[in-house]
């Protein structure tokens, strides 16, 4: 299993992503990356293995963001629930 860690991030730089990523629906996956310090061309490999939940739109792979959220422990707003 791969240790994922932020540590090639300036805090500056996490904050934008996590801000992005409580803003928009998605985020791209060489953010991801970014964000879990990965190279983006292992990002890309953990999409396309699966390993990270994926939205294909046309020809470009997004990340979406409430995925990323609970991966990562932020995910503070409760769930909704259905009601019939």
């Amino acid at each position: 299993m791969y240790v994922m860690s932020a540590r090639h991030l300036s805090m500056s730089d996490t904050q934008e992503i996590l801000e992005r990523l409580r803003r928009e629906p998605t985020i791209s996956v060489p953010d991801y990356g970014q964000l879990i310090g990965v190279s983006r061309a292992s990002a890309y490999v953990f999409a396309r293995e699966g390993q990270i939940p994926t939205i294909r739109v046309g020809r470009r792979v997004r990340v979406p963001s409430a995925a990323v959220l609970r991966q990562l422990g932020l995910d503070s707003e409760p769930h909704a629930t259905a009601s019939a």
